[in-house]
């Protein structure tokens, strides 16, 4: 069984790497359930019936100089191509990419901690092996 450690996670948004990511999340969701019965059944049988959706973040200690990555990424409403790798980014690992909708900023001050900046999204990502 191969297990990976968290500091081998990659973001970028398209192929710019995405500065200071301390963690990301991706969740997808079930889809939409319906049920086949009729009068008389005594069973239901499930039906998907809807799309999948999927939803994550990525957390960052703030870096306002990373303009292709953290700013790319600030715009909410914006469309970017997201690419998640959480063994690496070499040829062969599994990467989750696809087009995603920025949905939120958050950003966190304190004076005992880095200011941290998280970008909540909405998208289906499709996981892939990283290209050689």
């Amino acid at each position: 069984m191969t297990i990976y450690h968290g500091n081998d996670g990659v973001v970028k948004v398209s192929t710019n790497t995405v500065g200071e990511v301390q963690e990301f999340t991706y969740d997808e969701e079930d889809v939409a359930m319906a049920e086949q019965t009729s009068m008389g059944d005594t069973i239901a049988t499930p039906v998907a019936s809807g799309c999948k959706r999927g939803k994550g973040t990525v957390s960052c200690l703030l870096d306002e100089d990373d303009t292709n990555g953290q700013l790319a990424l600030l715009v909410v409403g914006a469309t970017v191509d997201l690419n998640l790798y959480g063994e690496g980014a070499a040829a062969g690992d599994f990467e989750y990419g696809g087009n995603v909708v920025i949905t939120g900023v958050s950003r966190a001050v304190s004076k005992s901690e880095l200011n941290k900046i998280t970008f909540s999204f909405n998208g289906v990502l499709t996981r892939a092996a990283v290209p050689s």
